[in-house]
């Protein structure tokens, strides 16, 4: 009698879940001004099942007062961190808006270059997405791209990132097809996000709105890195720090300390004029819009 052989045992083969990464789901919106920049975004992040509030927008001071560069991010909050970080650590050294822009595309590149593309299949749903609005002054000059994975671009008029960037362009189109005055553009923006997040479910929160003016006016930011009544005070404290840098480090030439007391004075007394001009302007307006 001869047995029959047992029948075989199909191997399972366990395939382990990816690990839900914090991919923040959300609309960023820029629109150039005939005085400036209006820069605004979303707060809702998604993670998940899960939604909570966070600001989104960033800002980076030059090396004089009348120097920044402000990003609004879209994609995967991990990813935009990092490309924050070297934008943070380069851009001081931009003497101009091209090589600003120039110093975009190229940590843009690098960020795709090193973590994503060789470890991700670019056309899988999953693939981390980097897409920013970023605008930066130099020179009192002011300029506005847009960046959509390795792409940048400058915005004419208007820019937006995220998943709610087809309904924004829409209600853009129909809104504002021109630059505008700031203190027009500022409450239009906050209108078309706020009925973009009526539209679009994963865009919400509340709207956080950065002015950028054109010169050397301080630029203003609604949200919780400013206090409610003095917006023209944002950055003062990146002035303050660079003069008490320059006191403590010997190494540093005489002069120094004398430029940076000399920007510290000069942004004091553009707060005093400010005060003294008690300005119920685009920053009270951008208040109330901000809760829509």
């Amino acid at each position: 009698m001869t047995s029959k052989p047992l029948p075989s045992v199909p191997k399972f083969r366990h395939k382990p879940k990816q690990l839900m990464r914090r991919k923040a789901l959300t609309i960023a919106a820029g629109f150039m001004c005939t005085d400036g920049v209006v820069i605004c975004a979303d707060t809702q992040h998604t993670t998940g099942i899960s939604k909570f509030d966070k600001g989104k927008i960033e800002w980076i001071a030059g090396p004089a007062f009348d120097t920044w560069m402000v990003v609004a991010g879209a994609g995967d909050s991990s990813y935009i961190a990092m490309v924050l970080d070297e934008l943070r650590t380069a851009f001081p050294r931009c003497k101009s808006l091209q090589a600003a822009k120039r110093l975009i595309s190229k940590t843009i590149l690098q960020i795709y270059k090193d973590h994503i593309v060789p470890f991700w299949n670019m056309s899988d749903s999953q693939c981390p997405v980097v897409a920013l609005i970023v605008a930066a002054r130099i020179g009192g000059k002011v300029r506005l791209w847009e960046v959509s994975s390795t792409a940048v671009s400058v915005c004419g008029t208007s820019g937006f990132v995220g998943i709610g960037a087809d309904t924004a362009d829409r209600l853009s189109r129909w809104l504002y097809s021109q630059p505008l005055p700031l203190r027009v553009a500022a409450p239009l923006a906050a209108e078309i996000l706020a009925e973009t997040k009526r539209t679009v479910p994963d865009c919400g929160g509340k709207t956080h709105i950065c002015v950028i003016p054109n010169g050397e006016e301080g630029i203003g930011i609604t949200g919780s890195r400013a206090h409610p009544d003095r917006e023209f005070c944002f950055g003062l404290n990146v002035f303050v720090e660079r003069a008490i840098l320059a006191a403590l480090d010997p190494a540093r030439p005489e002069n120094a300390l004398d430029q940076a007391m000399t920007m510290l004075h000069s942004r004091l007394r553009k707060v005093r004029e400010k005060m003294k001009a008690s300005p119920s302007d685009i920053l009270s307006v951008m208040r109330t819009y901000s809760e829509l």
